[in-house]
């Protein structure tokens, strides 16, 4: 199980806002369904108030990977995320959903 749980500030290049304070919370958990086969699914949160702004961003990841561990030196991976963000204040209409999709096979000496 990881829990992850941080607040930062963030510079950003905006004209009315110079630095974001971002907090962020994320939770998964590693679960080996064959020794070789790891399944690895987490969520994370996170909101963005920009500073001197009455702008705020808010948003939220699922994430839901699998490895399978070929051999000692091959691997495939998968992965699929969602991410929603939302935002507020002066930039209304900026919120956005997306999925995606990732294949691959890792080979190491």
């Amino acid at each position: 199980v990881r829990v992850d749980a941080r607040r930062e500030l963030r510079n950003v290049a905006g004209v009315n806002s110079s630095s974001a304070t971002a907090t962020t919370g994320r939770i998964g958990i590693d679960h080996e369904f064959y020794r070789n086969v790891i399944f690895s699914p987490s969520l994370s949160y996170e909101v963005a108030d920009y500073v001197g702004s009455d702008r705020n961003i808010e948003l939220f990841v699922g994430d839901f990977s699998a490895r399978w561990l070929i051999n000692r030196r091959l691997r495939a991976n998968s992965a699929f995320s969602f991410r929603k963000r939302a935002a507020g204040g002066f930039v209304i209409g900026r919120s956005y959903s997306a999925f995606d999709v990732s294949v691959g096979v890792t080979w190491q000496l």
